[in-house]
């Protein structure tokens, strides 16, 4: 039978500007096993000759652009075996 795990979306140290691997041992810390990165995901579309839409964020965990998924993997199944 499978599991219902409760976990947390790393927004939760948004206040205090925690990179990724900090927001995954805050959560550690308290008692979680299970997290929501808060992911970016930057784009470009160009409506018309005039017009064009930039996705722009300050602040987030990981940029799908930039970060390997085979390494956020490992760090969030290192953080269940810590």
């Amino acid at each position: 039978m499978d599991t219902i795990q409760i976990g947390i979306n790393l927004e939760f140290v948004r206040h205090s500007g925690k990179n990724f691997d900090e927001a995954l041992l805050a959560a550690k810390r308290c008692g979680y096993e299970s997290v929501e990165p808060f992911v970016f995901t930057s784009f470009r579309k160009k409506i018309n000759t005039h017009l064009t839409i930039v996705s722009h964020r300050e602040y987030y965990h990981i940029d799908t652009t930039e970060n390997s998924i085979e390494d956020i993997r490992a760090k969030l199944q290192n953080m269940v075996k810590q």
